[in-house]
């Protein structure tokens, strides 16, 4: 019913395309499509007879807000022109206290001047998942308070200029019911439009990130450093920069000592050893359970996954390399090897929980 929709746009010359449309027979009036800018315009420069469904209560409740926002971060390393001014906006600035770190998505500005300014509306909108399963995204959840009826993913790269490996979700919210989001089945379909599976999604919000166990073990006593772990956020899009090497750059680093190898390895081997999938890219790493303690195997699978793996970057070319598994006698060396440290290591001549000094050469 083209009496009933209003379409806007911040963009100018997009407005000019919706009405060339409409010239051409699209089932719009030319009088409802509009430039606006919604994280920054008041809702006085709205169409009257919008003007007057965003006033009214009872009319309110009928309203579909229908949006595919933009998915600009500030902050981000790689920003463009225009993401530098995602917090600079009327909306991330009043609305600072309720979004926290949240409101440095564009998209959760706009979800939440939705939700917030026309309350009891239906928001039907596409975006990532950030918002339901992010850390930074907890204070939004907390304070936003609707039921999510309907919603399924694709992959990013299905839209235009979108080349992204990350979950694009369609979500509908009702904002008359006041609920917080915990979890929810999405149908998820691939790029041909097959419904592949239903994935669970959860806030994670009660949940302790897999970084919060590694940060109990950080050793800077011990001397003997056998490399450097580069450490990545608690999700599947983040484990490309989770790697070791022989330089500490500062940059969400820690020392891997022989008091937390086992640990160490651990937290390297649980990032790599699963794909990461468009579907995944957000799925977070939690806390283990203590289990791993009593499970050797485990222990010594996770250690030897992490010494071949192509992440692992230690080599002699950067320092000494501590990570050689083997003597010089069973690959018969031209050299002695600068470190005996994972070979003694591996067969039981150091052990984590006794103190360790420097190791000569064999």
């Amino acid at each position: 019913n083209k009496y009933n929709i209003w379409a806007s746009t911040l963009d100018k010359q997009d407005v000019e395309v919706m009405k060339d449309r409409i010239h051409n027979g699209a089932n719009l009036l030319e009088e409802h499509v509009f430039q606006f800018d919604f994280l920054n315009d008041n809702f006085s420069k709205l169409p009257k007879q919008l003007q007057e469904i965003i006033n009214d209560p009872k009319k309110r409740k009928k309203l579909v807000i229908y949006i595919n926002p933009p998915y600009a971060e500030a902050g981000s390393k790689t920003s463009t022109k225009n993401k530098t001014g995602v917090k600079n906006t009327y909306i991330s600035s009043k609305y600072h206290y309720e979004l926290r770190k949240s409101s440095n998505e564009l998209f959760i500005q706009f979800l939440w001047r939705a939700y917030y300014e026309i309350k009891g509306c239906k928001i039907a909108e596409f975006s990532k998942i950030k918002h339901l399963t992010g850390l930074d995204a907890v204070p939004f959840r907390q304070n936003f308070l609707a039921e999510l009826v309907r919603g399924f993913l694709v992959p990013a790269y299905t839209f235009d200029n979108v080349t992204g490996q990350f979950p694009i979700g369609f979500k509908i919210w009702d904002t008359q019911l006041k609920n917080k989001f915990a979890s929810f089945n999405f149908d998820v379909f691939d790029n041909n439009g097959k419904k592949l599976l239903r994935k669970r999604i959860f806030d994670y919000n009660s949940s302790k990130r897999i970084n919060d166990w590694l940060r109990e073990v950080y050793d800077n006593k011990s001397k003997l450093i056998c490399g450097i772990m580069h450490h990545g956020r608690n999700d599947f899009q983040s484990i490309r920069g989770v790697y070791i090497n022989n330089y500490d750059n500062k940059d969400h680093t820690s020392k891997i000592t022989y008091k937390n190898l086992f640990i160490q390895s651990i937290y390297f081997s649980v990032y790599h050893c699963i794909k990461a999938t468009w579907l995944n890219d957000r799925d977070q790493f939690l806390y283990p359970n203590n289990k791993w303690k009593k499970d050797t195997e485990f222990q010594n699978n996770c250690l030897a996954f992490t010494l071949f793996h192509s992440q692992n970057r230690v080599s002699s070319k950067d320092g000494t390399n501590h990570w050689i598994p083997f003597t010089e006698y069973e690959v018969d060396s031209r050299e002695k090897f600068d470190s005996q440290f994972m070979s003694k290591f591996i067969q039981g001549k150091i052990k984590p929980e006794e103190d360790a000094k420097m190791f000569d050469k064999a």
